[in-house]
């Protein structure tokens, strides 16, 4: 049971930095569309 809490814990983290790597490139591709 601890190591399911344990891989969820790594799940949620990686899922976390996952979106924020898409939410920045999504801003920067938009910005840098706006800019052209």
């Amino acid at each position: 049971m601890i190591e399911i809490g344990h891989n969820l814990q790594h799940a949620i983290e990686f899922g976390m930095l996952l979106s924020a790597m898409v939410a920045v490139t999504y801003i920067v591709l938009k910005y840098y569309g706006e800019r052209k």
